[in-house]
């Protein structure tokens, strides 16, 4: 286990730290074995949702073994039980059975740097999930699970080919702007947009070929893992890039998001990605962990030529459906990972 990792991260927002200093955590509570075994680290395969209440609900919708909600039981243990939901547990389907963690990374980038960054200091890509059973992963695979809008253009809803609510969208990368990555990387009084993607260039990151956005690209891995997944269990599903807004009232002008499905593919819009894959390309760059990452979104909302949110019944449960089979995909996807299957 790499300690030297806590010194990426300032405090301490989640449960994991403490528990990793109460030693008497794992004697108390049987119910958490692989906490236990691996000394309060997490495993190389994660979940990360901005929703608690997909945390909550996850154990049941995979069916995980041995879950343990990990801030609750922390909580009643006397330990401090962070900002955020995360559960624990073991996930089988045909193929094998993986060490799961899901966390709650909550809402927009500001708060995911904190929550994401964390979350990967404390895992671990050594993991045992009994004494006879261990993992010894090639990456930390970081897999968002969240919900998005279908990003469409005039022409994709005449041919009928727009992203619609209840649609599977795999995310190949995610372009945006984010202020927490412009001060991440020049810090407090330079806020130059442009000097801060120069910056980002000489460091090896990725923009957009006109220059206006930060681009980062999803693992080729995990995009193809996930498809795979979907075709396996006959889901539809459709690939492309993500724009990562700021503000969820960017929304508003929709005009906007047809030009980034014209002018730059745009398939999708949330609130994560792009910081989720920053924090991934500094922990390459600086610590030389490998760490790869990804999104599966379901939809939920269709922009431009239609609504941001569920308007209906029937759009509210292929929506509430497209949530269940995202964790699906997700987790089998994990096991094809940590397994290597091609």
């Amino acid at each position: 286990m790499n300690s030297t990792r806590s010194k990426r991260v300032l405090g301490t927002h989640t449960c994991v730290p403490h528990i990793q200093k109460k030693r008497g955590f794992f004697a108390n509570y049987s119910r958490s074995p692989m906490l236990e075994q691996n000394l309060g680290w997490l495993p190389p395969a994660l979940l990360c949702t901005g929703n608690r209440q997909v945390v909550r609900a996850a154990p049941k919708i995979l069916n995980l073994q041995d879950s343990f909600q990990v801030d609750i039981e922390a909580k009643d243990f006397g330990l401090n039980d962070g900002r955020i939901a995360l559960a624990l547990g073991t996930y089988r389907n045909r193929v094998g059975v993986i060490p799961l963690a899901i966390f709650e990374s909550q809402m927009g980038m500001d708060a995911s740097q904190i929550i994401v960054r964390e979350m990967i200091a404390n895992s671990s890509l050594h993991y045992s999930t009994n004494p006879l059973v261990k993992f010894d992963a090639d990456s930390i695979y970081l897999i968002r699970v969240g919900t998005s809008a279908g990003v469409r253009s005039r022409d994709d809803v005449d041919k009928g080919t727009a992203a619609k609510i209840g649609d599977l969208l795999i995310s190949e990368g995610a372009i945006g702007m984010s202020f927490a990555i412009i001060q991440s990387l020049c810090g407090v009084f330079e806020t130059n947009v442009r000097y801060a993607l120069n910056k980002w260039k000489s460091m090896g990151g990725l923009t957009t070929q006109d220059g206006k956005f930060f681009l980062i690209k999803s693992a080729g891995t995990i995009s193809d893992a996930l498809e795979k997944s979907a075709v396996e269990r006959r889901l539809g599903c459709k690939r492309g890039l993500c724009f990562s807004k700021a503000s969820l009232y960017a929304e508003s002008n929709e005009s906007d998001f047809e030009r980034l499905k014209t002018d730059y593919g745009v398939i999708m819009t949330e609130m994560e990605q792009l910081m989720i894959g920053f924090e991934r390309e500094l922990f390459s760059i600086k610590e030389g962990l490998p760490v790869s990452q990804g999104m599966v979104c379901a939809a939920i909302g269709e922009i431009p030529y239609g609504n941001s949110f569920p308007d209906n019944e029937n759009e509210i449960k292929k929506a509430e459906t497209a949530k269940e089979n995202m964790l699906k995909i997700a987790a089998d996807a994990l096991v094809r990972l940590i397994y290597k299957l091609k």
